[in-house]
């Protein structure tokens, strides 16, 4: 038996909206607001599922923009080392005082969270720190705001925060 990897992880075709545009779920939102936030920006949305009145769609492309005050990101998980990257770049400049972004919790065997988030993680004098959320969450699609039963990834997922 031969291992095959999912599409996602192997190609280079960047976000696709079929596979990345998924909504947050709100109550994980509303969860993650009250210990982080509040949110100033939501910088990977869409008109449809922005969480902050201030957001960044696919074409504002929000790896472009300059990320203000405490930021939202559930990046599409396609290209997950571009927005780990911008997010530290965002931190470094001090215009975000707090990031918080979603990600998948099965690729910390991958290059880009060996470079971004290993090494940082969780160290006492680190701005990063790694929260593992419990289960498999649900996300809606578009047209479908309320996730469907069984919908879901196939892995758990996890916070990363900046200005801890």
């Amino acid at each position: 038996m031969r291992a095959r990897n999912h599409p996602a992880q192997v190609a280079r075709r960047g976000p696709l909206d079929e596979v990345d545009d998924r909504w947050t779920p709100h109550d994980l939102f509303e969860d993650a607001d009250r210990r982080f936030g509040p949110f100033d920006l939501d910088a990977a949305a869409s008109h449809q599922n922005a969480l902050c009145a201030r957001y960044f769609t696919r074409e504002d492309d929000g790896l472009t923009q300059p990320w203000h005050g405490t930021v939202w990101c559930n990046p599409p998980y396609s290209a997950c080392a571009n927005w780990v990257e911008k997010a530290w770049t965002e931190w470094a400049s001090g215009r975000a005082r707090r990031i918080v972004m979603l990600l998948p919790a099965n690729r910390t065997d991958l290059s880009w969270w060996h470079r971004w988030i290993e090494p940082h993680r969780d160290a006492a004098e680190a701005p990063l720190r790694v929260v593992f959320l419990p289960g498999r969450i649900r996300f809606g699609r578009p047209g479908q705001p309320t996730p469907a039963k069984g919908d879901r990834p196939p892995f758990g997922l996890c916070l990363i925060v900046w200005g801890v």
